[in-house]
């Protein structure tokens, strides 16, 4: 398992991972244009990879909305500034997160302002 854990820690934000995670969905890249081709509007992304390799998935993403004449610009692509690591991944895996709380619990509810 511990070599797994390392493989795993050394390849999680490689080139060759964020290509094959950047998948985006069919007919998102045709919106995207249609919504940047609107007067006024900017079209933000926001993901949960790492700051580390801003330079990495704007590369990726320019090269992918190319055929659809789409462009991605640095200020407009939101990253997580925390990264998850191997010691995360069992946690992760388990559906939790790292507070230890069920990930996307709906039971609980948030505060109510006062009226």
């Amino acid at each position: 398992m511990v070599g797994f854990l390392a493989w795993y820690a050394k390849h999680l934000w490689s080139p060759e991972a964020i290509l094959a995670a950047i998948r985006p969905y069919q007919g998102v890249l045709g919106v995207i244009r249609w919504f940047q081709l609107q007067p006024a509007t900017c079209v933000a992304l926001n993901t949960g990879r790492p700051e580390e390799i801003r330079d990495l998935t704007l590369q990726f993403l320019n090269a992918l909305g190319k055929a659809y004449r789409v462009t991605f610009r640095s200020d407009l692509l939101c990253m997580t500034v925390t990264r998850h690591t191997v010691a995360d991944t069992p946690t992760l895996a388990e559906g939790r997160g790292r507070d230890g709380t069920p990930a996307g619990d709906l039971t609980r509810q948030p505060a109510r302002s006062p009226r």
